[in-house]
């Protein structure tokens, strides 16, 4: 979008400045995936679920702006729905396998029956604890089963949400772009025991990706167009008669 020119006084602009007004900007999302190559290893395993939590601690404890925004009340997405005048929504929107435990180590380390927990009836919502519901393969994959019960998983996600406020002309948030390039640089250098090399993905990488892809197809039709060029050229020139 930053490379293409719209004017401002279109009515392309002013209904979407209508709808981002009332509705809002969309959030960006930073998630990470956690995966396991070897099948022998259960990620349900309270350990590896421990190290997970030690993940989410990382990730909490990104800041930047001189720790003016981060991964949390600072500059999280807040849980929206579950705002009233007695319950202000306070909770950071976010999404992964520890929210069945509320995001709390002393809770995962208290429990005595993972598989147990994980499979339930009523099952804990990934962004609110309180309010909806959700499946352990929503926050899972490599799913194995013993009969209906998940007993084994070989792969994570965990999200995390920050509010967006998206520039008129870039259609870019440099407060989050920021968070997120600290969330990238700093998972890629972490190192786990359970998990191999964490994958983080965030709105404003996946973005780029898709820019520098694009920027790289167009520099090459460019020169592909210069070459059928050259060779039409020869191919059809005469020298006796120009």
């Amino acid at each position: 979008a930053e490379k293409l020119f719209t004017p401002q006084d279109t009515r392309a602009f002013s209904e979407r400045d209508w709808i981002e007004d009332r509705f809002s900007d969309a959030d960006a999302q930073s998630t990470v995936m956690l995966n396991r190559e070897d099948s022998s290893t259960n990620l349900l395993d309270k350990a590896a679920l421990l190290e997970a939590m030690d993940l989410y601690d990382l990730v909490v404890s990104i800041d930047a702006e001189s720790g003016e925004r981060g991964y949390d009340l600072r500059s999280c997405a807040t849980v929206f729905w579950r705002e009233t005048e007695s319950n202000p929504a306070d909770r950071c929107q976010k999404k992964g396998i520890l929210a069945f435990w509320d995001w709390n180590r002393t809770k995962l380390e208290a429990d005595d029956d993972i598989i147990a927990t994980v499979n339930s009836e009523v099952k804990t919502d990934c962004c609110d604890p309180d309010s909806r519901f959700a499946s352990l393969p929503a926050v899972a994959a490599k799913l194995q089963y013993t009969g209906e019960t998940i007993t084994q998983v070989g792969a994570l996600s965990m999200a995390f949400y920050l509010e967006s406020s998206l520039n008129r002309k870039s259609r870019d948030d440099p407060h989050a772009r920021r968070l997120e390039s600290r969330f990238a640089k700093k998972l890629r250098r972490a190192r786990w025991e359970y998990f191999e090399n964490p994958k983080p993905l965030t709105s404003w990488g996946l973005g780029k990706n898709a820019s520098s892809a694009f920027d790289f197809d167009r520099a090459f039709i460019n020169a592909a167009i210069i070459v059928i060029i050259v060779y039409a050229f020869f191919a059809i020139y005469d020298g006796r008669r120009p």
